[in-house]
């Protein structure tokens, strides 16, 4: 197709100008005209009243293109006399009771196009595809995108249609084809017409006329002769096209005779008459078409109408109505998309609250975090997340800002763990119960639907709830599941689900989004023997998934890996503050909440999770004010877990006591807790069996069998219900499916911790009763009984029962007042078992049962407290000798007075490293522990860096009392604190916003001089109506003779600033940016930078000061302030432009103001357009124009005009390159550039003659937009001494776009990183390449080893080159051996050696040669690098087994003193390599090698230590024989006399230095010296 010169660089919303000359003119006026383009016209407009796509009032764009030798409107007029001006016309397209009337909403357009006989000589002629081309393009002009397109095409006009159509295959036409949906063909020759008789003996004549007036014959004569050929094979591709996509078509063909003579122009009186039809049936009909029509009237009449009640008439715009009728209806795809969109739309989208109440789409809070794959203790040894605190094990803790994921950008591209930029389009979301998964899919679908989220990279997407694969169908392929989810109500479902199916196999899935939810809830699916296994794992395999599962779930084996795995996690605090908000109807209830969640950290865990927030909303917010919850939870017990989900629980037992009638007369909120109780006696026992029962099978989702057996088991009910409809009634129960019947629903608890509570309940219950637990084990069908006791030694390790421990504690407590005595016995006999045997001989596991179960003591057990709580601290001074230990200080359950005790009866390096941990740790700490941290800082030996550790730790609390401010206060007004502890104090007070609002209204005071008056009023005043302990810091501080010293003391350390200052403190500031220069003017402009909601006012003044005085010091500070001002009023912005536009001010400032302009929410055009026309000013200041270009990135589109502009300044030199760079990154942020821009940058990459810049941004902006061909790309990236190295590299990055790269292209990668004469960048992005080919051949593999053996080659190409390899799971033995040489050559340094072993580790089955190489690396004291030793044991913890030899080995390296305890801790690291081992022990035990066992754990126990610091891992001795609790929940039992073992044990803790100063610690020892049992639980 030519070029289109002009055409295209015309606004496409704007007419095309039809040529002024008429038709009828005479060929030497017609000489000298233009070239005629394609003209399109409006004549009716009734779109305005338009409906939803889909609907049957959708807007529909009408097309009628006239035939040869005529012109609009003349060719579509009906008139009474045609030689008559005044007679009667009807225009059948714009006349109102005509087309208009029959057409509903729609718009309809004439096409004009150049169908003389005669042309000017000129200008060369139009070719048919140029005709083709510009109907295309005057098309897209006026075409909406996506509106439904019906085309009337008379005579030759329709072969040019189909010509247009067919053409129309690149992304700049493929919208018009897409979008048409009906042709009506009013006589078109699909097979010639009977002009060809009189042209062949005409054309003579014609030409010869055609020559005497200085003009030429049309090629349209030509086709008229030979067009049955050419028009055949036209209409044979057009048919195909059209029909695949299920297009509607009309054909009419003439009944009326035409005199053919009559249709050669001003020579037909030279020719006799001839009257034929000029297209008949054969010719106007197409097979397609089963029902043509024909009309009684001549071919130059087809396409008039003399009006509404014309026979013929009726019969066209009948067939019009049809076909609009199933347009507006839909293609079978359309109108499967749109049974998908009502079956989302019946309800399936709504969040209902706990209450019942509908949650808005916009209150649901979606967070996602990416999943770290593995953790490096290698390198990162002393994390300061405890894998046991609460919110780890609710899996609420907040993850780096890094790892989260917004949900509209979770098909971005994000780099890879490996380094590499990539567009995941594979995704796995792992989520608990009551953490959202559910909604995650709702409002995925919602935002999808509304919000036209990814609409750019899917055409659907399908949710597809997996538990509905295990209904019964008749064959399980993706057609019936179709059928079943979204057509079964349908009358023509059948159809709609084929062609849903066909589509989707048609386009490889590349356009359709799968949702699979809930992949936990299928397990029994993954059988290959299972019906719908190849269902499931096809739909698993789809290129375009999101998974949805419960943590730990596996994909199955033969299933693609996904290219991401995230997590759901709860709110951020935030999150929480804006929900309460919104949910919570009364203000003051919103208040008491927001300040309840301040002051209690446990309740800040909790509410992270959505359920759980919405429970303790629902319960505070409904109108039970007699027993308020936070009078509940204000009692002795109310920091305790148990003790907020108890006043839960209540709350929803007084709900479902309504729903399920129990409670005649009165208002349940007035009942008594034993009143409820009784009433929901019965219930609660079955959701409590339910529960335990579920633990103990480690089920989560109950089905109906699960129930059934349940059902058995408790009080028949009485009030008729059946069992599975009262579970549905109750409000901690949620069904997996709501809309299915009862009985084939699956219900799971609100969250896991209420399966917990109850389950716990069941066991307090029997606890109390002395009697046995009575259960189900769900898996074998067994009912099993057993006493409390007996299960509480069996099951105390096991990780999941942790939580139910905790609460068992908490009820144990639970009951009437004159009950105390049985309640504390209950408790103190709970611990007691907790320490009799079994118990664990490591101690960690046991010590962290004590801690947590503890933490559900109330304050009157003093006893129990005062008994434990010594051994705990033992156990943290030993964590603080221990190198590279937790400290267990972020969990919640660790006792306060335990770290006051540290801090106050330590000194030196364990009270430092248990600060150091503390400032590491985002925890809120007690006010006891922040006023121990505050005394320490107050010491006169705390050093400066102590003083600063510990400022930090109190600056980032959020709930400082009064009496720790005036503690600090005193430290700031005490002349005897040494200058380190003062300072570090008022930076604490300068992030409390009050005391530094009172601070800067003083120092106005100061300022003008009015300190007469002691106290001082206004820093008071400031403060509104504080306590009086707040009047005293004010007196203390902003009085004296020192008092500006102090202030300027606090103000100048300002670090975390509010983001909601008082109006008098805002006014303050302002007063002394204004009057004041220096630092605090300089201080008065930071403290307001971070505030986002300043008054217009105060936002105008400060943008008249920078006009003004845009050369002041502080200006570049104060012009920050407006930074976050997201809508800055018009007078401000017009301010700042003249700063912009002017050349006063430095050009930082000026590149600030253009950038947060530039970044406003909503800027006006005109603003708009001056800040673009600053950006291309090739005059303006560079630094200004980046700063005006910053935040265009993230403006969702820009125009046309504008990224054309913005390639013009890539192209023309214009600005600095790092102002080109910004312009070309700006390019490859929108979504998808248009045609014109592309092709100019495709222009710019591939000419070698174009500036080097330019090429390298074009290369990058495309690479980003669309696959560039790989062997171009390739031919750039090898270079031939032509590319420079910028070309090359981007070249090389362009090529991760390619999902696969062919063998040539890798051939050529390896060849480049071979090469020892190319640079290291060019190689190692080759080298990047190649590390993520799937199979590599062998000799490539030899080169690849060749460059790791030779010394002399670089590091970087080394280390690539070890990346490539450790990504092979089958390495060849020469490869292997070239890799522990690498390990064992002590010459080598750097990071080769970590990475070869780490290389070693991707193999399951390594040599003996090679893990005897891992052994001595392990062993090597001299290797200077630690991760060469853990990467080592990594590689050995890879093994599917390992050899008995091994194993003695490692053993024996414990034998070496100086490396035991860090050789202690590598292993301790790795549990699955441990796992091993003790296998291989059982195994030699069995032999009756029981002293081999011994030294095992003689000189494993430092690991076993370790290991028990980190996970769930412990050993004791029961029943003769010795257990290992291995992490995964598995035991190991090993028969050997226990005598010995306790024997090995002691001989292993003296081996580990630390531990001889804490021998009291173990069981063992304390049993020796007779101590009371329940001392021994610590």
């Amino acid at each position: 197709m030519e070029p289109l010169n002009d055409s295209r660089s015309r606004k496409r919303h704007r007419s095309l100008e039809q040529d002024p000359a008429q038709n009828g003119a005479p060929p030497s006026s017609r000489r000298r005209r233009s070239r005629p383009p394609i003209s399109l016209r409006c004549v009716h407009d009734s779109s305005n009243d338009k409906g939803q796509p889909g609907s049957k009032t959708e807007p529909v764009d009408i097309f009628a293109i006239h035939g040869l030798d005529t012109k609009s409107p003349d060719t579509w007029i009906w008139k009474d006399n045609p030689k008559d001006p005044q007679s009667r016309e009807v225009n059948c397209l714009a006349d109102e009771d005509m087309f208009p009337s029959r057409v509903g909403p729609s718009r309809i357009f004439t096409c004009d196009w150049p169908a003389e006989l005669f042309e000017s000589l000129e200008f060369a002629e139009h070719t048919f595809e140029e005709l083709a081309a510009l109907l295309l393009e005057g098309i897209l002009g006026h075409h909406e995108k996506h509106r439904p397109i019906l085309f009337i095409a008379s005579c030759l006009g329709g072969v040019i249609l189909m010509k247009a159509l067919n053409m129309a295959t690149d992304d700049s036409y493929l919208s018009i084809k897409l979008d048409t949906r009906a042709i009506v063909f009013l006589s078109t020759p699909f097979r010639g017409t009977a002009f060809q008789e009189v042209a062949t003996w005409a054309e003579p004549g014609l030409k010869a006329w055609a020559r005497s007036q200085g003009c030429r014959v049309t090629r349209w004569l030509d086709f008229a002769k030979e067009s049955a050929s050419e028009v055949g094979e036209l209409t044979r591709e057009f048919t195909q096209t059209l029909k695949e996509k299920g297009c509607e078509v009309s054909t009419f063909y003439e009944k009326g005779y035409t005199n053919l003579r009559r249709k050669i122009p001003y020579i037909w009186f030279l020719f006799p008459s001839n009257k034929k039809i000029l297209v008949n049936r054969e010719s106007g009909t197409l097979e397609w078409d089963a029902r043509p029509l024909s009309l009684d009237r001549t071919h130059v009449q087809m396409n008039k109408f003399n009006g509404p009640n014309d026979p013929d008439y009726e019969l066209v715009a009948g067939r019009i109505e049809q076909h609009l009728q199933k347009v507006r209806d839909g293609t079978p795809l359309q109108r499967a998309d749109a049974c998908i969109r009502r079956h989302y739309e019946k309800g399936r989208l709504k969040i209902v609250r706990l209450s019942g109440d509908l949650l808005e789409m916009s209150q649901c809070y979606i967070n996602l975090a990416i999943i770290k794959q593995r953790k490096d203790t290698a390198t990162n040894t002393s994390s300061h997340t405890s894998p046991f605190s609460l919110s780890s094990r609710l899996e609420m803790n907040t993850p780096h800002k890094d790892l989260l994921v917004e949900l509209p950008a979770l098909f971005s591209s994000r780099e890879s763990s490996h380094g590499h930029t990539k567009e995941p389009r594979r995704i796995l979301i792992r989520g608990r119960a009551g953490v959202g998964k559910t909604t995650l899919c709702k409002k995925i679908i919602y935002d999808f639907m509304y919000g036209k989220m990814w609409e750019t990279l899917f055409s659907r997407i399908l949710w597809v709830p997996l538990r509905e694969l295990k209904v019964e169908l008749p064959r399980y392929d993706l057609g019936e599941m179709f059928r079943h989810l979204y057509f079964n109500r349908e009358p023509d479902g059948k159809m709609l689900a084929k062609t849903l199916w066909d589509t989707i196999k048609k386009t490889n899935y590349r356009d359709t989004l799968f949702i699979l939810d809930g992949l936990d809830e299928v397990s029994e699916l993954s059988n290959s023997q299972h019906p719908a296994f190849g269902l499931l794992t096809g739909l698993l395999d789809s290129p375009n998934v999101i998974i949805t599962t419960r943590p730990y779930t596996r994909l199955p084996s033969a299933i693609e890996k996904c290219n991401q795995e995230l997590e759901t996690i709860g709110f951020d605090l935030d999150q929480i503050d804006d929900y309460i908000g919104k949910v919570v109807r009364s203000l003051g209830n919103v208040e008491e909440i927001r300040s309840f969640l301040e002051k209690h950290q446990l309740l800040q865990s909790l509410v992270r999770i959505p359920i759980l927030l919405d429970a303790l909303c629902l319960t505070w917010d409904e109108s039970f004010r007699s027993s308020s919850i936070s009078e509940t939870l204000t009692g002795p017990i109310s920091e305790t877990m148990t003790a907020v989900y108890s006043a839960i629980a209540q709350r929803l037992w007084k709900k479902d006591i309504i729903r399920l009638n129990k409670f005649a007369g009165g208002s349940p909120g007035d009942a008594h807790i034993s009143e409820i109780e009784e009433k929901t006696e019965a219930e609660s026992e079955a959701l409590e069996r339910l529960a335990f029962s579920g633990m103990y099978s480690n089920v989560v989702e109950f089905q109906s069998e699960h129930r059934n057996d349940i059902r058995k088991l408790v009080k028949p009910n009485t009030d008729g219900r059946v069992f599975d409809e009262l579970l549905g009634n109750l409000s901690f129960l949620r069904s997996s499916d709501p809309l299915g019947s009862i009985q084939q629903r699956s219900y799971h608890f609100l969250h896991l911790t209420f399966q917990e509570l109850f389950a716990a309940k069941y066991f307090a219950r029997q606890w109390k009763a002395g009697k046995e637990l009575e259960f189900h084990d769900f898996k074998t069908r067994k009912l099993l009984n057993i006493k409390p006791g007996v299960f509480l030694g069996q099951e105390k390790y096991t990780g999941r029962y942790d939580i139910v421990w905790r609460f068992t504690v908490g009820l144990l407590q639970t009951g009437e007042v004159h009950e105390d005595e049985v309640r504390a016995n209950s408790v103190k006999g709970f611990f007691e078992a907790l320490g009799r045997e079994p118990i664990d001989l490591i101690g960690p596991v046991h010590q962290r049962l004590v801690m947590h179960c503890l933490s559900e003591v109330d304050t009157r057990e003093r006893e129990i407290r005062l008994d434990l709580e010594p051994y705990l601290s033992q156990w943290l001074l030993l964590r603080c000798d221990l190198p590279n230990a937790w400290l267990m200080l972020d969990e919640s359950e660790f006792p306060e007075s335990v770290v006051i005790g540290a801090l106050k009866g330590l000194t030196g390096r364990q009270r430092l490293r248990i600060i150091d941990y503390l400032s590491e740790a985002d925890i809120l700490l007690s006010e006891a522990v922040i006023t121990g941290l505050v005394e320490v800082m107050g010491e006169k030996n705390c050093s400066r860096d102590l003083c600063d550790l510990v400022g930090g730790i109190v600056r980032y609390q959020s709930n400082l009392s009064e009496a720790t401010i005036t503690r600090l206060a005193m430290l700031i007004s005490d002349e005897g604190t040494h200058e380190d502890a003062r300072n570090a104090a008022a930076s604490v007070l300068a992030a409390q916003p009050r005391y530094l609002e009172a601070a800067f209204v003083e120092l106005v005071d100061i300022e003008k001089g009015k300190m007469q008056k002691r106290p001082t009023v206004a820093g008071t005043q400031a403060l509104g109506k504080q306590s009086n302990s707040s009047e005293l810091v004010v007196t203390r501080l902003f009085a004296g003779e020192k008092a500006e010293s102090r202030i300027k003391l606090i103000t100048s350390e300002l670090s975390e600033i509010p983001e909601n200052l008082s109006e008098a403190a805002v006014a303050a500031c302002m007063w002394l940016i204004e009057n004041t220069d220096g630092s605090i003017q300089r201080s008065a402009a930071t403290a307001l930078q971070e505030q986002t909601k300043l008054s217009e006012d105060t936002i105008i003044t400060l943008a008249e000061l920078i006009r003004n005085e845009p050369d002041t010091p502080n200006i570049l500070n104060i012009t920050k302030i407006l930074y976050n001002q997201r809508k800055l009023p018009g007078v401000a912005i017009t301010s700042l432009f003249e700063v912009l536009e002017s050349e006063r001010g430095n050009e930082h400032t000026r590149s600030d103001i253009a950038l947060f302009i530039s970044d406003q929410e909503s800027l006006s055009k005109t603003f708009m357009t001056r800040l673009l026309e600053l950006i291309v000013d090739g005059h303006a200041n560079d630094y200004v124009r980046r700063g005006a270009a910053m935040s265009l990135p993230y403006r969702k589109k820009l125009s046309e005009t504008t990224i054309e502009a913005f390639i013009k300044l890539i192209e023309n030199k214009s600005g600095s390159e790092g102002f080109r760079y910004q312009i070309g990154d700006i390019l490859q942020r929108q979504s998808s550039l248009p045609e014109t821009p592309i092709a100019t940058l495709n222009r710019l990459f591939r000419d070698e003659y174009s500036p080097e810049i330019s090429r390298y941004i074009a290369i990058n902006v495309l690479s980003v937009q669309r696959k560039l061909p790989e062997d171009t790309i390739v031919g750039l990236a090898i270079g031939n001494g032509r590319e420079s190295m910028r070309i090359r590299q981007a070249a090389l990055r362009s090529l991760w776009r390619q999902t696969e790269l062919s063998e040539k292209t890798i051939a050529v990668l390896v060849r480049l990183i071979e090469n020892e004469n190319e640079s290291t960048e060019i190689r190692s992005a080759a080298a990047g390449h190649i590390s993520r080919r799937t199979a590599l051949p062998e000799e490539t593999i030899t080169v690849l080893v060749k460059l790791i053996e030779n010394e002399n080659e670089s590091m970087e190409i080394r280390q690539d080159v070890l990346e490539i390899l450790g990504k092979r799971t089958e390495l060849s033995e020469e490869t292997i051996i070239a890799l522990t040489g690498l390990i064992e050559n002590e010459q080598e340094m750097g990071p080769i050696p970590s990475r070869a072993a780490l290389a070693l580790g991707s193999q399951t089955n390594l040599p003996i040669a090679a893990l005897t190489a891992l052994l001595r690396a392990i062993k090597n004291k001299n290797i200077y690098d630690r991760r060469v030793r853990f990467r080592a044991a990594e590689a050995l913890d890879a093994q599917t087994s390992l050899p008995e030899a091994i194993i003695h080995s490692l053993i024996a390296l414990y034998r070496t003193e100086d490396i035991r305890i860090d050789t202690a801790h590598i292993l301790g690291e790795l549990p699955n390599l441990l796992e091993k081992i003790i296998k291989t022990v059982k195994s030699i035990s069995e032999s009756g090698r029981t002293s081999e066992v011994f030294d095992f754990l003689k000189f494993f126990y430092g690991s076993f230590l370790y290991c028990g610091l980190e996970e769930q891992f412990c050993l004791y001795v029961e029943d003769g024989n010795l257990v290992f609790y291995l992490p995964g929940g598995s035991r190991v039992k090993i028969k050997v006399p226990p005598c010995e073992v306790l024997a090995a044990i002691d001989e292993g803790r003296r081996l580990i230095p630390p531990l001889s100063k804490y021998s009291n610690l173990w069981l063992n020892d304390r049993m020796a010296s007779g101590t009371q049992s329940v001392r021994l639980s610590a």
